[in-house]
């Protein structure tokens, strides 16, 4: 794994007009400010994708749903799930066509 160990401080004054423009371009990117500052800095380019936050909450949902069936499953709960399985791939199949 990379060495996530950061101990240098990079520090900049902005003006009013400066810091809002900076602000506005971090919130509509979804990402925090220090990952946002990093891919700028870094000349990555910046995706932002509609609706982002909404569909990484539908994701972690279907996530959650799996979750749930494979301890059913586990513990024996129940057999066969593959019903609840194509349900959740149709859930998923949605909201990945709304990610495109």
């Amino acid at each position: 794994m990379a060495n996530r160990f950061r101990n240098k401080l990079l520090g900049i004054r902005l003006n009013e007009k400066e810091w809002n423009f900076v602000k506005s371009k971090i919130q509509k990117s979804g990402l925090s400010q220090r990952e946002y500052l990093l891919q700028a800095l870094s000349k990555k380019p910046i995706i932002v994708k509609p609706y982002g936050h909404e569909i990484v909450s539908e994701i972690k949902a279907i996530g959650r749903n799996i979750n749930q069936i494979a301890k059913k499953v586990n513990a024996r709960e129940i057999a066969d799930c593959t019903n609840q399985l194509e349900i959740i791939s149709e859930q998923l199949g949605k909201v990945m066509e709304q990610w495109q």
